[in-house]
């Protein structure tokens, strides 16, 4: 069994070994191909040899060639330049001014250099080459090198409200508090039980959150916590359908993440592609500010926005089976969403009118991260009725809102917790920081601050990658019309392919001449006999060749020329849009950074360009943050 494992790594070895040669032959017989016979294509293919070698030069290869080595180099972790002739690497050698074959391949790896190659092709020339990874080719040449980020903001600070070496848990009181309720307290010692651990857990809850919030059942986890509320919506089901229901489903945006297992996964937008669950699902009417000025986004909101009431209110009604809603107050997995006041207080009415609870997923916001113990207190007049914590206040559970509406009160509660009350006097380390460290204050200040230095670096950042945007298409318009220019009269054109017909049927006679000299000095059989025999019958077959037909050249030329004409008013309408862009970051305000580029409210921020590697594009650094720290973090 061992020897018939090694045989088929073998044998996979040498087909990939094949696949990779016949691909590399494709590649040179198609760029040899292009040189030698396109009419239209020759001379450009051939333009940075002359311009570099000489107009006269002879080389096995074309520029097509080098672009695929230049590129072939710079993504290559080790390249290997034996892989390439002598005469490849003197082309390249020249292009980028060095005898040294080290620096060259420093000078490719270096990005600004690879900028040379605009000068010489444009997006067809690419396209031809790379096919359908041109994109990628082109898009190389726009963007800059990425940095390798600084501190890392999810293993090391990942969902946490405070650090893992906090002075909260190096606290005295803490420690003594663990050892009593745990089992090495001696029998009859100060022991605390779970119950006791509780109580002082709801001292510390009554200083911070909000007065008429309470934890009324305690998980491990926030899924755990977000699941259990399916017990509440089949309660509140079988109450509206008059025991008809069995099962409760809980109605929900589109947006929420839900959790990762259980039947909170199926409605999670990230998790999830279950079509069926769709009727369960109801279109976000989010958008990037509690209070965004932009006319046009006003106008969609308030389109949006009833939409979704008007969905949400024939769900209730055609789906006894509905006993809740859910919502994220502020979204944290499909980037920094929020909701404008007045459409939760309409939804808050809407629910009230059903008697259907509201479900805040406050996983991840809760605890400070937006400047506010609760996300949803960003929101004048509006109250869930439930919401689910967990992650940075290190328990999990369900906190109660006391509302002045009663829809539903739970008829036995739970709690899986009884034996991790380490967690619970944790938790209770972390909101005692909290308030008595005024750390949501510090989130206000520090986050107001971070975000208008985002801003200002991501403005600089913007600039500069549209101002070479433009200045990328105009060199790709400048060869464009270069190119167009050298059609202008067909007959000229004409009598210049023809020239390079006869050029290059006189340079095949001479070379078969050489070959054939060479041949007769040759043992039959050999691999270089085998290569001249190859030459010899190219050339040939070159010497063969009719002259070029007057009408074939001229549909040839006329069909080039509206291609030119057609990708030059394409790069002008690009061009167009880029100034346009440029002209929006120049004199973008706060509002335009926030709507279109960085995200973020407190300590939630998404797309800032940080000295912080992010998790998935997001940042969400401990409420400890300090000012030295964020210009740290804010250091190119």
């Amino acid at each position: 069994m061992r020897n018939y494992k090694k045989v088929l790594v073998i044998v996979s070895l040498i087909a990939v070994i094949l696949k990779l040669t016949n691909n590399y032959h494709k590649n040179i017989n198609l760029s040899r191909k292009i040189a030698s016979e396109s009419i239209v294509s020759s001379e450009s293919c051939y333009y940075i040899i002359n311009r570099f070698m000489g107009s006269d030069t002879e080389l096995l290869f074309s520029d097509l060639d080098i672009l695929d080595v230049i590129f072939s180099i710079y993504t290559k972790e080790k390249p290997r330049l034996n892989l390439y002739s002598n005469d490849l690497l003197l082309v390249l050698k020249k292009i980028y001014e060095t005898d040294s074959e080290e620096d060259l391949i420093a000078n490719i790896k270096n990005k600004s250099n690879l900028t040379l190659i605009k000068r010489y092709f444009n997006d067809r020339e690419i396209a031809g080459m790379y096919g359908r990874y041109s994109q990628f080719t082109i898009d190389l040449l726009k963007r800059n090198a990425e940095k390798e980020r600084g501190h890392d903001f999810h293993s090391g600070w990942g969902w946490r409200l405070l650090r893992d070496d906090d002075i909260a848990f190096q606290d005295n009181e803490y420690k003594v508090n663990l050892l009593k309720s745990s089992t090495l307290t001696a029998v009859g010692e100060d022991q605390i039980d779970h119950v006791g651990v509780m109580s002082l857990f709801h001292e510390s809850w009554e200083k911070i959150a909000p007065s008429n919030t309470k934890m009324i059942e305690f998980f491990l986890t926030g899924t755990d916590s977000n699941n259990r509320l399916y017990d509440y919506a089949t309660e509140v089901a079988k109450k509206r359908s008059e025991g008809k229901v069995k099962s409760g489903e809980i109605l929900g945006f589109d947006n929420l993440y839900g959790g990762g297992r259980g039947k909170m996964r199926e409605m999670s937008s990230v998790l999830s592609n279950d079509r069926s669950l769709v009727k369960y699902k109801i279109a976000a009417p989010s958008t990037y500010s509690f209070n965004p000025k932009s006319v046009e986004e006003i106008k969609r909101l308030k389109k949006v926005e009833g939409e979704a009431l008007q969905a949400i209110r024939k769900k209730f009604t055609e789906n006894l089976e509905i006993g809740g809603f859910m919502l994220e107050s502020v979204t944290g997995s499909n980037g920094f969403q929020v909701f404008r006041p007045e459409f939760l207080v309409k939804l808050r009415a809407l629910c009230d009118e059903f008697k259907i609870p509201i479900f805040a997923d406050e996983v991840l916001t809760g605890g400070g991260r937006t400047g506010k113990f609760f996300a949803y207190q960003h929101y004048d007049g509006f109250e869930p009725d439930y919401i689910t914590v967990g992650k940075g206040l290190v328990i999990s559970g369900i906190a109660k809102v006391e509302r002045d509406v009663k829809l539903h009160e739970v008829s036995k509660p739970i709690t899986t917790i009884s034996s991790y009350t380490e967690s619970l006097l944790k938790s209770r380390q972390v909101l005692n920081r909290i308030h008595s460290d005024d750390l949501m204050e510090s989130v206000v200040e520090n986050g107001d601050y971070l975000l208008s230095e985002l801003i200002k670096k991501k403005k600089k950042k913007l600039l500069a990658e549209a101002e070479d945007e433009i200045d990328f298409i105009q060199r790709q318009l400048k060869l464009n019309k270069e190119e167009l220019d050298s059609y202008s009269n067909f007959d000229t054109y004409y009598e210049r392919v023809l020239n390079n017909h006869k050029a290059m049927k006189k340079r095949a006679i001479d070379y078969l001449a050489k070959y054939e000299d060479e041949l007769n000095s040759l043992e039959a059989g050999t691999p270089r006999h085998e290569v001249v025999l190859a030459y010899i019958e190219d050339y040939n077959i070159t010497i063969l060749k009719e002259d070029p037909v007057y009408n074939e050249v001229k549909l040839v030329f006329d069909n080039t020329v509206d291609s030119i004409r057609k990708e030059i008013a394409k790069k002008e309408q690009e061009l167009a849009i880029a100034q346009k862009e440029l002209e929006d970051i120049q004199n973008g305000d706060r509002e335009y950074f926030i709507a279109n580029h960085i995200r973020g409210f407190g300590y939630m921020l998404y797309g800032a360009p940080l000295n912080a590697r992010p998790s998935m594009g997001r940042h969400f650094p401990p409420l400890t943050l300090s000012r030295a720290e964020i210009d740290e973090l804010l250091v190119e």
